[in-house]
Formats: C-alpha cells, sequence, structure tokens
C-alpha cells in the first residue's frame, strides 16, 4: 500500500477476527554515554495508542500503555502493556481490536506510534510498526521507520481501521503514514478528525 490507500479488510465482513496493531524497535547500537545517563535519557522508549472514534466523528475513548488506559470500555480493543526497552524479538507493543465485540456505535480507529523519552524515531534502531490479522499474524501493512522524516520526529501517524459505508465491505484499512508537528497539536482527539470521512 501506499500513504494514502484504502483497502477493504475482506476477511472481516463476518466481525469473527481480531486485527493487531504492533509496534517493534531496538535502543540505538552502542553504550549509552555518561551524557545520556546524567539527562536521564538512557531509555529508548516508544509507545503505541488508539483513538476511538464514533459514527458521528466524535472521540469517545482512547487505550494507551497506561495501565487505567489499556483497555476501552467495550473490552473489545486493548493494549499488551508498556514495553520501555525495545528489547526481545517481534512486537513490543501490541494493540488487538477484537473486531465482533466493538460497539455498533464505534466506526474509527486510529493507531499513533510516540516516543516517550527525549530521543527521536531515528535514535532508535530496527522500527517498525504493523497491521497484522490476529488468527494467523499476516501482516496486511507493514512499515520500518527509516525514512528521513522520521529522524528528527517524535510521533507517527499510522493508520486507522473504520467500517465501510458499505456494509457488504465491512472494515476498511486506511494507511496514513503522517510526521505530524507536535508542537501545532493541543489535542490528539481532535488531531484525527482530519482523517475522518
Amino acid at each position: 500500500m501506499n500513504k494514502g490507500d484504502r483497502t477493504p479488510l475482506l476477511y472481516t465482513q463476518s466481525k469473527r477476527h481480531r486485527i493487531v496493531a504492533g509496534l517493534s524497535w531496538d535502543a540505538r547500537g552502542g553504550k549509552v554515554s555518561l551524557m545520556e545517563r546524567a539527562r536521564g535519557d538512557s531509555q529508548y522508549d516508544l509507545d503505541l495508542s488508539a483513538y476511538i472514534y464514533d459514527c458521528d466523528g466524535d472521540f469517545v475513548d482512547v487505550v494507551t500503555p497506561e495501565a487505567l488506559d489499556a483497555i476501552d470500555d467495550s473490552g473489545a480493543i486493548y493494549h499488551s502493556g508498556d514495553h520501555q526497552t525495545g528489547e526481545g524479538h517481534g512486537d513490543d507493543e501490541s494493540i488487538s481490536v477484537e473486531l465482533i465485540n466493538v460497539p455498533d456505535d464505534v466506526c474509527d480507529i486510529f493507531f499513533l506510534a510516540e516516543t516517550s523519552s527525549t530521543h527521536f524515531f531515528g535514535d532508535m534502531a530496527e522500527t517498525a510498526i504493523r497491521i497484522a490479522d490476529g488468527m494467523n499474524d499476516r501482516d496486511l501493512l507493514y512499515v520500518e521507520l527509516d525514512e528521513p522524516e522520521a529522524d528528527t520526529a517524535i510521533a507517527y501517524v499510522f493508520a486507522h481501521i473504520y467500517r465501510s459505508k458499505d456494509s457488504k465491505t465491512g472494515w476498511m484499512l486506511h494507511y496514513i503514514g503522517d510526521f505530524p508537528n507536535i508542537e501545532q497539536i493541543d489535542e490528539w482527539g481532535e488531531y484525527f478528525k482530519r482523517y475522518l470521512g
């Protein structure tokens, strides 16, 4: 897929599937310097979040690594938990969406990756984000964050899934792929509305 593309999630027509958004990264190679330790930024931490909207386009909930926000009100959208080092293989953080249990009045779910340390994406290594079929772990969309824009970015609007107005189509996947300037964002709940419709 190219940025801006939209495609049906055909297997979701029966709503019996789970999709997973996964984020993986590693700390920059080499040893952490004394200067970094003194600044308290020896941790290379990314976070994955989901922002949820109703069918009127109103922001209703968020799922984050924070314990109090790790699951939405319906229980259908939930976070794997906060991973602060990027160590290990596979997804370091993930958000699962049990499509059959998503309330009928929820129509849009956005996925956002952010740095939660003092680093940029460019300070990380092997950073990748994906949307996968939760049943067989097959990637539906996979992106490595190695483009020049990522070097000085601290937020990445990855993608969003939404209910098609055509009931036969079911859910759709929209690849956004934007690195927004967060200095121009008052709150994410309002920001994502620009991608609705």
